[in-house]
C-alpha cells in the first residue's frame, strides 16, 4: 500500500450506551479513532422517500489492515472538516496487500 494515497482523515465513532443515573440508558457517539485513508465516492443517487427527495451517497474507503481492525460494521465516520456522517456497511480485507476496503453510505 502506498502511503501517499492515504490523503483523507476520518474520525470513526461508535454508538455506546451509558447509564443515565435513573435506571435507564442513553445512547451517545464515542470516538474510536482518527485515521488516514483513501476515500472515493462511488455512487450517488437521488431517491424519493415519503414525498421527499433524498440524496444517497455511497463511498469506498481503503486503509491499512491494522487500522481497520478497530472498526466494526455499523460504525459511523465523518470526514475531517465535514459535517456529514457515513455508516459503514461492508468490510473486505486483502491479505496480500495488507489493506482493507470498506463501503459506507451517507446517513441522515
Amino acid at each position: 500500500m502506498q502511503a501517499g494515497k492515504l490523503n483523507s482523515k476520518i474520525t470513526i465513532k461508535r454508538l455506546v450506551k451509558s447509564s443515565d443515573g435513573f435506571g435507564g440508558f442513553t445512547s451517545t457517539l464515542s470516538t474510536v479513532a482518527s485515521v488516514w485513508c483513501d476515500l472515493k465516492q462511488i455512487n450517488g443517487e437521488i431517491n424519493e422517500k415519503f414525498g421527499k427527495r433524498d440524496h444517497e451517497i455511497e463511498v469506498e474507503i481503503l486503509m491499512r489492515k491494522k487500522t481497520a481492525n478497530l472498526i466494526v460494521i455499523g460504525d459511523i465516520f465523518s470526514v475531517e472538516g465535514g459535517s456529514q456522517n457515513y455508516r459503514i456497511n461492508e468490510k473486505f480485507e486483502f491479505d496480500l496487500d495488507y489493506q482493507t476496503k470498506l463501503t459506507a453510505t451517507k446517513s441522515n
